[in-house]
């Protein structure tokens, strides 16, 4: 009897999706930033495939609260995190308090966009570019105050100043991209780096934040075909260890079965080649959708390793 219990269990934990009740992907960030967008992409995904998904938002300015309830959550597939950079790399680099999981607590499934960090502005700013924002952070150390999603990056931000000769910067966190966006915009920060995705890119594009430097190459050239009348600063030349390829990406508890994950993560593959998607995916500026769950596993891996470098240095 003990045998057939147990075949029984390992038969509909691995039967097809559709079968299942709700999925629920969860965001670890607060609704309207880049990570819950992301996460309703997905749920849009599912949702034209046939399986019924919402999204709920655990937020914590650390991302640890939703990735603590996915973590300890049963890996049959309908609980998924939609996870960054900050969840997945930041704080395991820079274990955070209350965290309850480690790098061997997910396994990834697919890649759901990949992007750069920018130093933002609001367009109303006095500060046109990066030369003015050394010089009058210099004349006004005590105006350094700097907008953050996530305060394992601090080491970096830190870093990048020392190196610029500035003074350490206030870091002000935020619980998400729209927060800290919407404060950017109101004059309460008059700086912030963040993601170069949703919710930002589009006020860069109406030209209502002004970028004035970045992390990463590929970014630079994307904002010269919209800035065309601002120099982006490309601090990867200067500082290629401070590079950081950032991403979103979808993962599920370990221990999720190889066949639901191989289906999921083609789901993700073939919603993303269809048509109705296209303009949402130009949208959010996502190019890198997709692919084997290596992909994602490597940038994870990649950040996590240059995180901790720094980690060890502060």
């Amino acid at each position: 009897m003990k045998k057939i219990i147990l075949f029984l269990l390992m038969f509909f934990l691995t039967l097809p999706i559709e079968s299942k009740e709700t999925i629920t992907i969860v965001s670890p960030s607060a609704p309207g930033g880049g990570t819950t967008l992301h996460a309703h992409l997905v749920a849009n995904m599912f949702n034209e495939h046939g399986w019924p998904t919402i999204v709920i938002n655990r937020v914590s300015s650390d991302s640890i609260i939703g990735a603590n309830f996915v973590a300890k959550s049963t890996p049959d597939g309908t609980t998924l995190l939609l996870g960054s950079t900050s969840a997945m790399s930041a704080n395991i680099a820079f274990p955070v308090p209350g965290m309850e999981y480690d790098e061997n607590s997910f396994v990834p499934i697919s890649l759901l966009n990949q992007f750069g960090k920018v130093l933002a502005v609001p367009a109303s700013s006095e500060i046109e570019n990066y030369e003015q924002f050394i010089s009058y952070i210099k004349k006004n150390p005590e105006k350094f105050n700097l907008g953050l999603t996530n305060k394992q990056y601090s080491a970096i931000y830190h870093e990048w100043a020392q190196r610029e000769g500035l003074p350490k910067p206030n870091i002000i966190l935020y619980k998400g991209s729209l927060p800290v966006v919407t404060d950017l915009l109101g004059g309460h920060i008059p700086f912030m780096w963040d993601n170069y995705t949703a919710p930002l890119l589009p006020l860069v594009e109406s030209g209502k934040v002004r970028i004035i430097a970045a992390l990463d190459h590929a970014t630079v050239e994307q904002l010269k075909k919209i800035q065309t009348n601002n120099v982006v600063i490309d601090l990867s030349k200067k500082y290629k260890d401070l590079e950081l390829i950032l991403y979103y990406g979808l993962f599920a508890p370990a221990g999720l079965s190889p066949t639901v994950l191989a289906e999921i993560n083609h789901v993700v593959n073939e919603s993303a080649k269809l048509p109705k998607f296209q303009p949402l995916l130009k949208t959010m500026n996502i190019k890198n959708i997709g692919g084997p769950p290596e992909s994602l596993l490597a940038l994870q891996k990649k950040n996590i390793y240059i995180l901790k470098t720094f980690a060890k240095q502060n």
